[in-house]
């Protein structure tokens, strides 16, 4: 490649700083849906539904977000979505209004499409193959920055008085982050338009049905899609909404410790997100460490379901580090996507991952909401106690069992693209 390696991590990291925003307000209502419910008079369970909004259009959006930047400009979609995802969080803020605060949560989710698969987008364009699983690591462990950093909302919103005063805030660093996108991101080496041109003809040679076609009847697209979903689950029902009342309830935490523990779970999976990433590179194989990230992640809930509630500060920080970490095997599925498809529908493929992923807050935050309202004492609407906790956190090793299944069954690729070493 002519371009230098140092310019390349310039424009795929400053990408990523909007994944690393996107991650913040993906995760705000950890700890705030106690005044957010004030201020929209919900309860509990309708602030889960009102916070998965954003998941639901993620989950309706990313096909068409990747559809529009294999044929578009990525740093103006990416710099487009930005500023609109700004302009929904000044309005989620400045209303009261329940139907214009779903709204502005959904298009939330709407342009925080573009964010991964606008950073991996650029990685395929400025990395060899060999240093995609290290690139998109590094993206991933920048919005894990933003997930950690979102557990701070609580406390912020303290200090200056309401969850609204941080939310413009938090509407202002994105305008920062505008300001160095617009200035970092590029969309392709010099010197390789006429490359991405041909593969931009050779993509509408195939035309969008057969190719579409082919990355939905791919089976390993959907086992890497479902073993990420799951492998997720720790982010966003625990990191993005319920870990700070579970602390609370269960471990009788104070709102900052149980804050700084959640917060571990972001740590962990910015430790291991590069970590299993360059693991599996070394090793050149995917469903080993997958499997083994499985197994520890089920052994790891089960040790902190199982704990008694006088257990301290301590235990629980490195229990939730864990379980961030081994959650950061996820990033092996997005270089396994890659590889198990023909190159002409990688957008396409990495499209249909995403979705299978993002379902995951959209799908499991409401049903962890539902599961403590339906084993919560009778009569309870506002507060839940330990022992629905307690069930509703059986959640996790349940799926976890069904990501350590998939990790058996999935194609191992030994980090090469499979239609590059077979062609026919």
């Amino acid at each position: 490649m002519t371009h230098s390696h140092g310019r390349a991590w310039v424009v795929v990291l400053t990408s990523a700083l909007f994944f690393f925003y996107a991650f913040i307000n993906m995760n705000l209502f950890n700890g705030l849906h106690g005044p957010i419910s004030e201020t929209f008079h919900m309860n509990p369970l309708q602030v889960s539904y009102l916070a998965a909004t954003y998941f639901y259009a993620n989950v309706i959006f990313l096909i068409p977000a990747g559809l529009l930047l294999d044929r578009f400009s990525p740093r103006k979609l990416m710099l487009t979505a930005l500023m609109v995802m700004i302009l929904s969080i000044i309005a989620f803020a400045a209303t009261d209004n329940v139907v214009v605060a779903f709204a502005c949560r959904f298009i939330l989710g709407i342009c925080s499409c573009f964010c991964l698969l606008g950073s991996v987008l650029l990685a395929s364009r400025w990395f060899p193959g060999n240093m995609m699983g290290k690139a998109v690591g590094f993206v991933v462990t920048l919005a894990m920055l933003g997930g950690m950093t979102a557990q701070a909302m609580e406390w912020l919103s303290e200090q200056v008085h309401t969850w609204q005063h941080a939310f413009f805030i938090i509407a202002a660093l994105g305008g920062i982050i505008w300001i160095v996108m617009w200035l970092g991101v590029s969309d392709m080496p010099a010197g390789t338009a006429e490359h991405y041109q041909h593969l931009d003809h050779e993509r509408q040679g195939i035309g969008f049905w057969p190719s579409l076609g082919k990355s939905l009847t791919n089976p390993h697209n959907w086992i890497a899609g479902l073993y990420t979903n799951i492998l997720n689950i720790p982010v966003v029902v625990l990191g993005g909404l319920w870990a700070l009342s579970y602390l609370e309830v269960k471990h009788h935490m104070s709102m900052e410790q149980a804050a700084t523990i959640s917060s571990m779970i972001f740590l962990g999976m910015i430790i291991g997100s590069p970590f299993f990433g360059w693991v599996s590179d070394k090793l050149q194989r995917r469903r080993t460490p997958m499997l083994i990230a499985g197994l520890l992640l089920l052994i790891t809930i089960i040790i902190i379901i199982m704990a008694d509630p006088t257990l301290t500060y301590w235990p629980l920080l490195v229990l939730f580090l864990m379980l961030g970490f081994f959650a950061g095997a996820q990033i092996i599925s997005y270089a396994l996507v890659i590889e198990v498809n023909p190159p002409y529908i990688t957008g396409t493929s990495e499209s249909l991952a995403s979705v299978l992923i993002m379902a995951s807050g959209a799908i499991f935050q409401p049903l962890f909401g539902f599961l403590l309202e339906f084993f919560s004492a009778p009569g309870t609407t506002e507060h839940f106690d330990s022992s629905a906790y307690q069930h509703a956190m059986m959640l996790l090793p349940i799926t976890f069992v069904v990501a350590i299944v998939l990790s058996l069954i999935v194609k191992e690729t030994r980090c090469r693209n499979l239609f590059e070493a077979h062609p026919a």
